[in-house]
């Protein structure tokens, strides 16, 4: 079989070889009409019709047609029958404007950033992927590759989502058991003073809803709004933010001052607050929810 240096080359050793059976023939198209010579080609390929290949012919000195045509056949099986109608032409260089057109056209690059699909997560606003639409039409990125880009850039932000949600985690435990120690035997006290605060007021500060309260623990950080709402539920339990009747919380409920009630008197029972704390700060709350429920019952 013929190397493919053979089949290139195949001009010269061919003309040698074939010099005594078909000498007149390849002589005739060896000196005649030769690129630069002013003649016009001929010999077996007279009959050629198209001037550029007849030239194309006479240049190459093949003998006979069969020749020219086995030469073809062993480029294109070089080249690949498969690969026919899906060769590119690259650019020149960097400023051939017009090959790097036709090359992304040829790759199927879309006219518009309005012709990539590109998978975006369930519930993410799509604004970035129109945005990065636009950069790949303008950089000439297939869909294919625009797509497999996407994909990665979504797993990629993904994990980073799960990695910051995982370290905000860590760092709010953190802070809970530093603030554990910091309140000592009235973590628990304070605990429930913020859970009351919290009921009390989320809704009046915008927080009532899970997604709301991570951010402003994310600004405030855990601890910090832990003892921001045990506060609002102290001054609440002291009446400081009385209402209209100057009995009560701000806005206590008597089925939730009762809840209160029963609270305060289960930890009693259990020895959770001592003597002291019961004269100076959870009997008179009682009292005052006491108030409450007894208003409510009278009207």
């Amino acid at each position: 079989m013929s190397t493919a240096a053979a089949v290139l080359t195949s001009g010269n050793g061919n003309a040698g070889a074939t010099s005594g059976a078909s000498g007149a023939v390849a002589s005739g198209a060896g000196s005649s009409g030769l690129p630069g010579s002013g003649q016009t080609p001929s010999g077996w390929f007279d009959s050629v019709k198209d001037s550029g290949v007849k030239t194309w012919l006479g240049s190459k000195n093949f003998p006979d047609a069969e020749t020219a045509l086995k030469s073809y056949h062993n480029l294109e099986q070089l080249m690949g029958a498969d690969k026919a109608g899906r060769t590119v032409m690259l650019p020149k260089d960097d400023n051939d404007t017009d090959g790097w057109s036709a090359l992304s056209k040829r790759l199927g690059v879309p006219d518009s950033a309005d012709g990539y699909k590109l998978p975006m997560p369930d519930g993410v606003d799509d604004g970035f992927a129109k945005t990065a639409a636009t950069w790949f039409q303008k950089a000439g990125v297939p869909p294919r590759a625009a797509n497999q880009i996407a994909e990665a850039w979504n797993g990629w932000v993904a994990e980073q989502v799960k990695a910051g949600e995982a370290a905000d985690r860590v760092e709010s435990e953190k802070q809970m058991t530093a603030l554990e120690k910091e309140w000592g035997n009235k973590f628990v006290e304070n605990r429930e003073l913020a859970q009351r605060g919290y009921r009390e007021f989320a809704k009046q500060f915008g927080l009532d809803d899970k997604a709301a309260l991570d951010r402003a623990e994310s600004v405030l950080g855990a601890a910090n709004l832990t003892k921001f709402f045990a506060g609002l539920g102290a001054l609440n339990s002291e009446s400081s933010f009385a209402g209209s009747d100057g009995k009560g919380g701000f806005s206590t409920t008597p089925a939730e001052a009762q809840k209160q009630v029963d609270a305060i008197r289960a930890r009693r029972i259990a020895g959770e607050i001592n003597d002291y704390q019961w004269r100076t700060e959870y009997g008179p709350q009682v009292q005052k929810l006491g108030e409450i429920i007894a208003a409510a019952q009278k009207s």
